[in-house]
């Protein structure tokens, strides 16, 4: 006879003491926790002799031995300081179950449950034990009921988390992944607190994860971070973390408050296609190597981070927006919803970065959709220009040759069939190629003061080197001044050079005011 659920597992169970259970023959490892004490040995003691006198005598540290306990039905157990390979698939710990004496040198857990505490680290009398994991460790589709402790830990070698399930708080401070080995928790439910704080990994994968309690990641470590299509329903922080490589994530949602307070990302790190409901904190981070594309941007808040040469970079998605096929349109949306970001933060200093980032693309939006015109545009271009000037030295008036030119422009664009839809986008092209060009959008108060000081030093400048024109031969040191009533020049022309002086004292005035408020 053998124990009937043994004979599952490959019979390691085999000669252990069997017991009659509704029919069926168990051993004392896999019988019902119920059961246990109707067997002649108690269970520590049969635990004991299974593993032989090694583990009897402090164990054999380098046992090539893979004890199985796959199946098994644990109380309340406490294993003795040993250094073992040791298999627990699809067991059950009815009760506590502390590990922390132990040293694997190969663990598999998968499919187990533990119905109560678990430790695997723990802190009895102010002394510290925690295990140590050599080579594979396995706790696939595994769940714990309760509280379980890795605190301090030591990984070495491929750890997996897949599919397992934390009801409770799950503790993993001070944790020491080591090598390049992969740290997975890939579909991993966190139903209470993840602790994560000060643990230093290779590469970690939080993958479709689900965190449904607070996630503490402060003081992290790892070389690279995945959490792709991962669920943050509660705060989490990430607040002085370090990513050596890269961090990715990628259709993340985050239902609260996310920090990531001086946290350094050494290489590539993308935010791709957020989703929040509250607020991401970027503080005190240097964002030169970080990308973020699409998602909630708006919902993004950045507080003294630190940004490429001109501060105005929303990372590297517009230096590369030809690799990645970024259009202009799509940056200055994000700078718009970065705009409302800041504006709703009162964050004056990112409102002006992000407003002129917004106009810069749409800049390069217009100009990108907007053809240049054609050499008889051109030509007729230029001829109106001519009569206009001709007409202002002969005195003629200037009405017939606009009015003649326009005629001719119109019977030449309805002769050519011109597609008015992108002609309609000239005005807002010149518009902001030329607000660009004299004041940087109202947020560069040098530029808009150069051009000021050009447009009022070069009427004195053609005087004192008798350059006479037709322009500015009747200028004098108060006739072009700004604020000067325009309808007191002589032509047209001083009247539209006195507006645009006007105007563009105007503007410096009012990138100054921009600038000295921000």
């Amino acid at each position: 006879m053998a124990c009937c659920v043994g004979d599952q597992y490959g019979g390691w169970c085999n000669k252990q003491e069997l017991i009659e259970i509704n029919g069926n023959q168990y051993c004392i490892f896999h019988a019902p926790l119920e059961y246990k004490q109707h067997f002649k040995t108690n269970f520590f003691d049969a635990l004991s002799l299974y593993l032989g006198e090694s583990l009897i005598k402090a164990f054999n540290s380098n046992s090539l031995i893979t004890y199985k306990f796959d199946g098994a039905v644990f109380p309340h157990i406490v294993f003795p300081k040993c250094t073992l390979k040791l298999s627990f698939n699809n067991c059950v710990f009815e009760e506590i179950a502390d590990f922390s004496n132990i040293t694997f040198n190969y663990a598999s857990f998968r499919n187990c449950t533990f119905n109560s505490r678990t430790y695997f680290s723990s802190n009895i009398d102010s002394k510290n034990t925690a295990c140590s994991f050599f080579n594979e460790t396995d706790f696939t589709s595994s769940s714990f009921k309760e509280e379980v402790e890795f605190n301090g830990c030591y990984f070495e070698g491929k750890t997996k988390f897949e599919n397992v399930k934390f009801y409770s708080v799950a503790e993993f401070m001070n944790c020491n992944f080591t090598k390049s080995h992969l740290i997975d928790f890939k579909h991993a439910i966190f139903d209470g607190t993840a602790n994560f704080i000060c643990s230093k990994h290779s590469h970690i994968n939080f993958d479709l994860a689900k965190f449904k309690e607070e996630a503490f990641f402060m003081e992290f470590q790892a070389v690279s971070f995945w959490a792709r299509g991962t669920t943050f329903s509660s705060c989490s922080s990430f607040d002085h973390a370090i990513i050596f490589e890269n961090i990715i994530f990628e259709n993340t949602y985050f239902k609260d408050v996310s920090t990531f307070r001086r946290a350094t990302f050494t290489y590539d790190s993308y935010f791709i296609d957020l989703f929040c409901t509250n607020q991401i904190i970027f503080e005190g981070i240097n964002l030169c190597n970080v990308w973020i594309n699409n998602g909630n941007i708006k919902d993004i808040v950045f507080i003294d981070c630190k940004w490429h040469s001109d501060n105005s970079y929303i990372c590297n998605n517009e230096i590369y927006k030809k690799e990645l096929d970024i259009k202009e349109l799509e940056l200055q949306n994000r700078y718009r919803m970065l705009k409302l970001t800041s504006l709703n933060n009162s964050d004056q200093e990112q409102i002006s970065s992000w407003h002129y980032k917004e106009k810069e693309m749409q800049r390069k939006y217009i100009n990108t959709i907007t053809p240049l015109p054609d050499k008889i545009s051109i030509v007729l271009t230029v001829s109106l220009l001519a009569n206009i000037y001709l007409s202002t030295i002969n005195n003629a008036p200037i009405y017939k040759s606009i009015f003649s030119c326009t005629i001719f422009m119109l019977i030449y664009t309805y002769a050519r069939f011109i597609d008015f839809k992108r002609s309609q986008q000239w005005f807002k092209k010149i518009y902001l190629n030329t607000y660009y060009i004299i004041s940087g959008y109202g947020e560069r108060p040098l530029k808009a003061f150069v051009c000021l000081t050009t447009l009022i030093l070069l009427p004195i400048v053609t005087e004192k080197a008798e350059l006479h024109t037709a322009i500015f031969q009747t200028f004098n040191s108060t006739n072009y001044l700004p604020l000067v009533n325009p309808l007191s020049s002589s032509t047209p022309i001083q009247a539209l050079y006195k507006l645009g002086i006007t105007l563009q004292a105007a503007l410096f005035a009012f990138a100054l005011r921009n600038k000295l408020r921000r």
